[in-house]
């Protein structure tokens, strides 16, 4: 299996989403050079059970997300040390302007459950799901690469997407430790 060229797309697709560029800008480039570069160096970690492509998009995120806060550090130590009325702005600069710990643990949380309800979706739905929403691929276009019809395709995101929202909510209410 050739990972990278199987995967690429959507690691460009997620990469450009979450660093709010093109995909052929260059940090995004970048950001799916590094993710191949950790998934071709970790072998030893592909599971043959399961989907490959929720691991590869996790490492994506991962790098895309460490991209953007080294973006914005760089940013940070650009800055003027004064706000414009010229008093000091170390106390505004130490304060992280990102979530806090429990929203960030909040936030890994439902990414787990989502990797958990991407994989357990079948492969023909998974598939489908992504190139519309990833690759933001139109229903023709991805009946074309799938071989059929745009209407099985509608299907497909649809069940995917009834599915993704159950896990999610049932997952949810678990969390919240409700029945």
């Amino acid at each position: 299996m050739d990972v990278v060229a199987e995967y690429r797309p959507a690691v460009l697709a997620l990469a450009a989403r979450l660093l709010r560029r093109r995909k052929d800008d260059p940090d995004v480039e970048d950001v799916a050079h590094e993710t191949f570069r950790r998934v071709l160096e970790q072998p030893d970690k592909w599971d043959a059970d399961r989907p490959l492509l929720p691991w590869v998009l996790g490492i994506a995120r991962h790098v895309a997300l460490d991209a953007l806060r080294a973006s914005a550090r760089q940013r940070s130590r650009n800055a003027s040390p004064t706000s414009d009325d010229g008093a000091d702005d170390a106390i505004s600069r130490l304060l992280s302007p990102g979530p806090g710990p429990e929203r960030a643990y909040a936030s890994a949380e439902t990414a787990r459950h989502l990797e958990r309800a991407l994989a357990a979706l079948p492969p023909s739905e998974r598939k489908a799901l992504l190139l519309f929403h990833l690759e933001g691929l139109s229903y023709r276009e991805i009946a074309d690469r799938l071989a059929v019809p745009p209407a099985t395709v509608g299907t497909w995101v649809l069940r995917a997407r009834r599915a993704l929202a159950k896990a999610l909510a049932s997952s949810a209410h678990r969390s919240r430790g409700e029945a």
